[in-house]
């Protein structure tokens, strides 16, 4: 008897204990449809690049209510959201977007999951990604010629190179060693003994000294 009735508390703790999480987990979906389904988010905008010894983002002006009506939440949706709003007020520059962070130390967020909190926004604006459109497939036809350009001048000035070292190997080394001037030879000249021995001679002039 004791034994049923231990199972039955058993049962009714488990239940209890399910109902419980069944009731948090809901509540918490519905606060963050709530959140989610709201017109406006919260946004705050940090410095393109890190400053200082901690490496973090630098706040810029206060936080701002973003206008948000999509009942969809992406992170592109957010994106373009903030850039229309922030293009509107002609805080952003030409050829400049929008790319969400985690927080004031970063990273960046490519998944709206990896966004640990939405009730504020962390953006900041990077120039833009030349990877799609017009203009992107320009760049690259110009990335390309300017690299292929490079590549025949390089080859042209190796081949005029190779070529004077070939035709003129002399005027090369001569180029590459320096120049070396022949010294003088210079001997002393010779004396005689004669001579030699004239030099030791101390020469006495003989003066008359008349004394008053």
């Amino acid at each position: 008897m004791s034994s049923q009735l231990w199972a039955n508390y058993e049962q009714k703790i488990k239940a209890k204990r399910e109902a419980n999480k069944r009731k948090k987990a809901t509540a918490g979906t519905e606060e963050k449809k709530r959140r989610l389904d709201s017109d406006h988010v919260i946004v705050q905008q940090l410095s393109s690049k890190v400053e200082g010894k901690v490496q973090k983002y630098s706040r810029i002006d206060p936080r701002e209510f973003v206008s948000y009506k999509n009942s969809d939440v992406t992170i592109e949706n957010l994106k373009q959201a903030c850039q229309a709003h922030f293009s509107s007020k002609g805080l952003m520059e030409k050829g400049t977007a929008i790319d969400i962070l985690a927080g004031e130390r970063g990273p960046s967020c490519n998944e709206l999951a990896q966004i640990p909190d939405l009730k504020i926004i962390h953006v900041r604006f990077v120039p833009r990604r030349r990877n799609n459109g017009d203009s992107d497939s320009d760049y690259g036809s110009h990335s390309a010629q300017n690299l292929s350009s490079q590549a025949s001048f390089s080859c042209t000035r190796s081949n005029r190179i190779r070529s004077v070292l070939h035709s003129r190997p002399l005027c090369a080394a001569s180029l590459l060693l320096p120049n070396v001037r022949k010294q003088a030879s210079f001997f002393p000249k010779c004396l005689s003994i004669s001579t030699m021995l004239k030099l030791g001679k101390v020469a006495s002039n003989e003066s008359e000294v008349t004394v008053i």
